[in-house]
C-alpha cells in the first residue's frame, strides 16, 4: 500500500511540518502538493486540498470554523472523503463517526526527547506528611525526572535549582505555607500541589489524590515516540479504509497531475529522496524567507 501525503510542501507552516513528520515515519509514503491517482491512498493535510475522488481519499481534519463559509465546506468534505482523521475529539464530533478516527500528533522532533523535570524542595519529616514515599513510584512515569533538594542545598543556591526544573512538585498532606510555592512563583516556575496551606490563594496545578497526581503528570508529558505511534495508527486506518472503499475510476486523472511543469515534478522527486538533514536546512531557509516576506520574526 502506497500512501501519498498531499500537503503544502514549501509553505503552510504547521501543516507542512505535520506532513513531513508522517513521511519520515512512513518510509513507503510519498509527499507532494497534488493528489496522485496512482497511489493506493491520498491523505490530505488538510482536507481543503481535496480535488476529487482518487482510488481512496482520507482527509486530515484540523478544526471546523464557526459561522464561516468554510464550515459548510468542512461538512461537504467530511461526506466526500472515504475516511476522516481528526486531530482531537472536538473535531471528531463534527465528522461521520462510522468513518472517523482520532490520531494524536506531536510537535517537530526538535521538541521531543527530553524528560520534564519536577523539583521537590525541602526535607522529609518523621511524620511522613511530606509524602516523599510517593517519589520512587512517580519516577516510574515515562518521560519524567524528579530531583530533590533534600534540605541540603544552601539558600543562596536555591534560585539556581528553580531555574533547572520545569515544575515545582508539592506532595505534602499538611502545610502552613508552603514557602517553596512562593519561591517558585517568584522565579516564574509553575507549581503542582496538593490543596494545603495557602495554596488555594495562588494559581497552581492542583490534585487531591495520588491517582489524580499521576494523571496530571502524565498529561504534561508528550511521549517521545508520539510520531511513531501516530504513523502506525495512520497506516492501519488507511489500510482499513482502502479495503472498505469500492473500486472506482478516479476523478483526478493522471493527465491533470502531468500538467505540473517538469521542474515541479523533478522538485517533488528530489525532495522525497533527500536526507532528513538536508530537508531541515531547506525548510529552515524557506521559513526564514517567508517570515522576512511577511515582516515578522519567527
Amino acid at each position: 500500500m502506497r500512501i501519498n501525503i498531499v500537503a503544502p510542501l514549501f509553505d503552510g507552516w504547521i501543516l507542512r511540518q505535520i506532513a513531513i513528520n508522517f513521511k519520515r515515519h512512513i518510509p513507503s509514503a510519498t509527499l507532494s502538493e497534488e493528489p496522485d491517482p496512482d497511489a493506493d491512498v491520498n491523505f490530505y493535510i488538510n482536507q481543503y486540498l481535496y480535488k476529487g475522488h482518487t482510488k481512496c481519499d482520507i482527509g486530515f481534519f484540523t478544526h471546523r470554523e464557526q459561522s464561516h463559509p468554510l464550515s459548510s465546506r468542512f461538512d461537504e468534505l467530511a461526506i466526500a472523503m472515504d475516511g476522516c482523521v481528526a486531530m482531537c475529539a472536538k473535531t471528531a464530533s463534527f465528522l461521520p463517526p462510522n468513518k472517523t478516527t482520532i490520531i494524536t500528533i506531536g510537535p517537530n522532533r526538535f521538541f521531543l526527547g527530553r524528560d520534564i523535570v519536577l523539583g521537590v524542595v525541602g526535607r522529609e519529616y518523621e511524620s511522613g506528611r511530606k509524602r516523599y514515599a510517593w517519589i520512587p513510584h512517580l519516577r516510574q512515569i515515562p518521560g519524567v525526572k524528579i530531583v530533590c533538594t533534600n534540605g541540603i542545598i544552601p539558600l543562596r543556591k536555591i534560585p539556581r535549582f528553580y531555574k533547572s526544573i520545569d515544575y515545582l512538585l508539592i506532595l505534602s498532606d499538611n502545610e502552613g505555607g508552603p514557602i517553596p510555592l512562593l519561591e517558585a512563583l517568584g522565579m516564574g516556575v509553575p507549581v503542582i500541589s496538593s490543596d494545603v496551606g495557602f495554596v488555594s490563594n495562588y494559581s497552581t496545578l492542583r490534585y487531591e489524590t495520588y491517582d489524580e497526581l499521576v494523571a496530571l503528570i502524565k498529561g504534561l508529558v508528550v511521549p517521545k515516540d508520539i510520531w511513531e505511534t501516530a504513523s502506525r495508527e495512520l497506516v492501519v486506518f488507511c489500510k482499513k479504509v482502502m479495503e472498505n472503499t469500492p473500486q472506482r475510476v478516479p476523478e483526478v486523472k493522471a493527465m491533470q497531475v502531468r500538467k505540473l511543469s517538469l521542474l515541479s515534478r523533478i522538485k517533488y522527486y528530489i525532495w522525497n529522496h533527500l536526507p532528513f538533514s538536508i530537508q531541515d536546512q531547506v525548510l529552515d531557509y524557506m521559513q526564514n524567507r517567508n517570515a522576512r516576506g511577511r515582516g515578522r520574526n519567527v
